[in-house]
């Protein structure tokens, strides 16, 4: 699942410090967790969780409080 916001220089450090607190709930339920920027754009963040299948993925988003999740993708196996 992926998240994107875009937060001002003045909430950038602050964003990042919830940002670690989301990392250690996601990993503490078994879920990857990544934030990145936009090179171009500093404040400019995508949040992408990723678990080994739906159920794990939906138990860390209920986890972290995230109770519009609308895009669950899934892998193709190829």
């Amino acid at each position: 699942m992926t998240n994107s916001l875009t937060v001002g220089a003045d909430q950038r450090a602050a964003t990042i410090n919830q940002l670690k607190e989301r990392r250690h709930v996601a990993r503490e339920a078994q879920c990857n967790y990544w934030i990145f920027e936009d090179a171009s754009t500093q404040g400019t963040l995508l949040e992408f969780i990723e678990a080994r299948d739906e159920a794990t993925l939906r138990r860390a988003h209920a986890l972290l409080g995230d109770t519009a999740v609308t895009q669950i993708f899934l892998e193709v196996e190829l």
